[in-house]
């Protein structure tokens, strides 16, 4: 059976196989690899990320997914662009 690949590039169950038997042998390819990092990408090139947990209201949760949806980001960036705000607000009334 042929399979054709996204790139257009077609490869068969021969080709598979002989891939296969070749990986279980510990025999890669010549070519360019790179390595897979498993998980998301971090959020800072210069700093460690930290989980933080915290509750709130269903509705409160819902309207933050919501708003976040319109503007093309997911709930935790808006969360986390909410707070950015909030902390350059207060930086910014500290120095006045």
């Amino acid at each position: 059976m042929e399979y054709k690949l996204k790139s257009g590039k077609i490869v068969t169950d021969e080709m598979l196989e002989k891939d296969a038997e070749m990986f279980e042998r510990g025999e890669w390819p010549e070519g360019d690899w790179i390595p897979v990092v498993m998980g998301r990408p971090p959020l800072s090139s210069t700093e460690e990320s930290i989980t933080v947990t915290f509750r709130m209201p269903r509705s409160r949760a819902l309207a933050c997914a919501a708003i976040a949806a319109r503007h093309g980001m997911t709930r935790s960036q808006f969360i986390r662009e909410a707070i950015d705000r909030a902390i350059d607000e207060e930086i910014l009334h500290q120095a006045e």
